[in-house]
């Protein structure tokens, strides 16, 4: 049987090395050793199918479960609205005091500003297009 990637002589067609975007070459052209040696198991296709029962992501039971997402209340919404209107985009140490005002987390006021900003971006993009 003659595979679509090997040629008539049966020689294997080399394929090219992946991208590894940990480890680079320096500019003398040296490759680095765990890049050679990842590739070298790379050179040859393998003809094996996974199989379908085979989950395509390991499973441990170690693995931390993802925390449900956390609704501002509408005191934390009030308050935002109001420093939104005073100024929209504010700076890293604004959104940190105001998390701490809120007893937020920094990341979650970062994200409803951004939220905050598309939507409005979507309305007026809705408004300007509607006759």
């Amino acid at each position: 049987m003659r595979l679509p990637f090997s040629r008539p002589d049966n020689n294997v067609i080399k394929l090219p090395k992946p991208f590894n975007s940990h480890s680079r070459e320096d500019s003398s052209g040296s490759s680095n050793a765990s890049l050679s040696a990842s590739a070298s198991a790379y050179a040859y296709a393998s003809c094996t199918p996974a199989s379908p029962n085979t989950p395509t992501t390991p499973t441990t039971p170690n693995q931390p479960i993802k925390a449900k997402r956390k609704r501002a209340n509408p005191s934390q919404l009030e308050r935002l609205q109001q420093c939104y209107d005073m100024n929209p985009f504010p700076s890293n140490e604004e959104r940190q005091c105001l998390a701490i005002e809120l007893g937020m987390s920094p990341n979650s006021v970062r994200i409803w500003y951004q939220n905050k900003r598309q939507a409005l971006r979507n309305y007026e993009k809705s408004q300007s297009v509607s006759p």
